[in-house]
């Protein structure tokens, strides 16, 4: 059977982005890892989760939604906060798990917006509870407060901290995660985003505004990215 004949026929070919070559064209989705202690932090066994997915094949691995903003964005106790003190410990483990196989390793950067602390506000603990999304309004019994310009600005920086975060530990890639109705999705949706300033409102260019503010600041912190292993 020829190349040709097969319906992707570029699917195991190498492929370079930036300055980074992934051997071929799998990436493995962001999957959560489970077995935690509840501490905040990952374990030993969290790099040997993400190790043998990349032993497996692909040519990137991602990891859990690893939240920002520890404060306003972890949707639960059991969600991994990026700027948790020494939370960089663990999540080199990972890296290096990942990239010792030939895979780039993908940091997923995730903030949950309105759906921020959770089970916090579910024990009445309304002053810990606290959630922000783009305006103001009711989720769930709550009331979630709209994002005011400095905590817009924060939101950015956070996500760029989180980006700088992951290129010392020795990821190749971040994902940042603007689906499934967390912070960044609430930003983007009409529905969702109904603010009048430059963050919102009916203009699909205002309401991407945070997204690219991200992406943009990402770039422009983290520059080229060379993993430890690429191939």
């Amino acid at each position: 059977m020829k190349k040709s004949d097969f319906k992707y026929p570029h699917l195991f070919a190498p492929i370079q982005l930036g300055n980074v070559l992934f051997r071929n064209r799998i990436f493995a989705s962001p999957t959560g890892y489970q077995n935690l202690n509840g501490d905040g932090y990952l374990n030993d066994g969290a790099a040997a989760y993400y190790g043998r997915k990349a032993m497996g094949g692909a040519a990137s691995v991602a990891t859990f939604e690893g939240i920002v903003d520890g404060e306003l964005g972890r949707g639960g106790a059991t969600h991994i906060a990026l700027d948790t003190p020494n939370i960089d410990r663990g999540i080199s483990r990972i890296a290096y798990g990942i990239s010792q196989y030939g895979a780039v390793a993908t940091l997923e950067l995730q903030h949950t917006g309105m759906f921020a602390n959770r089970d916090l506000s579910f024990f009445g603990a309304e002053a810990k509870g606290i959630a922000y999304g783009p305006v103001e309004c009711e989720c769930a019994g709550r009331k979630i407060r709209p994002m005011t310009e400095e905590i817009i600005e924060r939101t950015i920086q956070k996500y760029i901290d989180a980006a700088l975060l992951a290129k010392k530990c020795g990821f190749g890639m971040v994902l940042v995660h603007a689906g499934h109705g967390w912070m960044l999705h609430q930003f983007l949706s009409p529905i969702t985003n109904t603010r009048t300033d430059k963050w919102g409102g009916p203009d699909i260019e205002n309401r991407s505004r945070l997204l690219l503010s991200i992406v943009d600041g990402i770039h422009k912190a983290c520059g080229p990215v060379s993993p430890w292993k690429s191939a």
